[in-house]
């Protein structure tokens, strides 16, 4: 009720400050692509609570992903490097990494698909677990992860651009700030499979509806600063199967959870060059106890990243306009 409390008050602000012109707060960049490149340690970590708790991960401390942003459009993969920024240990085993992004964000929507599969874990905490004689970590070559998350929210001020933050298609020219009443589903799935004795699956849905606060500032013409924060209520679902040569046995688990989130960023938005960092933590709580996958329960996230726009190929225009123009007709 407070989540929407807060989201019903924001309506008198928006309507105030709609008596501007959006122009005055926000520069659009739409005769460029944006081309974003970033580094970031946002690596999926998966809670297994239960008899004994611990945390599994991939073999990747940071990833890059690179993005190519046009007006409302963006596309975007994640990729590791080998050995650098100590990626690919030797002791943590072997990590493969699919990872795709999509995204559509207009004035007042955010839309955003994200899609990402793993093959081959360690475990980060072994805990009472027994490590093999001459190995640092226990390796977990036979668990492959999948997970399709969908976002939705929406921008209350539309004097305030959520793109001048995250796709760099726009640049804000006075200081701003919107709640984003938001939709967020996930759904994750675990298979764990050694050929011969056990066969685990586990399938995870988790649904949050929340409202979040973004402001911000800028300064010395190109520069600017940020903050968010944000709050929501959810479900989460685990159905953890065990396959035995004897018998299966299945656990469902169902639990109301909590979603937060509190961050910053600072950077320069030029004409032509833009980059910065930005820095969340995140919290997914399960508000009862029992036996459940969890995908990134608590974390810290941070991003440093440098782009640039590129004036738009002519042979990309027209296809371009014309997905513009089909946009427009559902989406004014």
């Amino acid at each position: 009720m407070l989540l929407f409390l807060l989201s019903s008050a924001a309506v008198g602000q928006v309507t105030k400050d709609t008596t501007w012109k959006r122009s005055d707060f926000v520069e659009n960049t739409d005769d460029f692509l944006s081309l974003k490149l970033n580094a970031n340690n946002d690596v999926d970590r998966i809670t297994i609570s239960g008899f004994n708790d611990f945390i599994i991960r991939p073999n990747a401390n940071i990833r890059n992903n690179l993005s190519l942003n046009y007006k409302w459009l963006t596309l975007g993969f994640t990729f590791v490097v080998p050995g650098l920024y100590g990626n690919n240990d030797e002791e943590k085993g072997k990590t493969k990494t699919n990872d795709f992004r999509l995204a559509l964000n207009t004035d007042r929507w955010s839309f955003s698909y994200h899609f990402k599969l793993n093959e081959g874990y360690y475990i980060e905490s072994p805990g009472s677990f027994v490590v093999p004689p001459g190995q640092e970590y226990i390796l977990l070559p036979n668990v492959n992860t999948y997970f399709h998350r969908v976002y939705v929210g929406y921008i209350l001020n539309s004097n305030f651009s959520l793109k001048s933050l995250i796709t760099f298609t726009e640049r804000m020219l006075q200081n701003s700030g919107s709640f984003i009443p938001f939709f967020k589903f996930t759904y994750f799935h675990l298979d764990v499979e050694d050929g011969s004795v056990v066969e685990e699956r586990a399938h995870n849905h988790e649904t949050i509806l929340g409202t979040s606060y973004t402001h911000k500032f800028t300064f010395k013409k190109y520069w600017y600063a940020a903050v968010i924060g944000s709050a929501g209520i959810g479900y989460l679902r685990s159905d953890i199967k065990e396959l035995a040569p004897v018998n299966e046995e299945v656990k469902i688990f169902n639990s109301a959870m909590m979603a937060t989130q509190i961050g910053g960023a600072f950077g320069y938005n030029g004409n032509r060059v833009f980059g910065g960092i930005n820095y969340n933590h995140f919290t997914n709580e399960a508000l009862k106890q029992g036996d459940f996958y969890a995908l990134d329960d608590k974390r810290n996230v941070w991003e440093v990243f440098i782009g640039y726009r590129i004036r738009t190929p002519k042979f990309l225009r027209k296809p371009l306009n014309w997905a513009d123009e089909q946009k427009e007709k559902v989406i004014k």
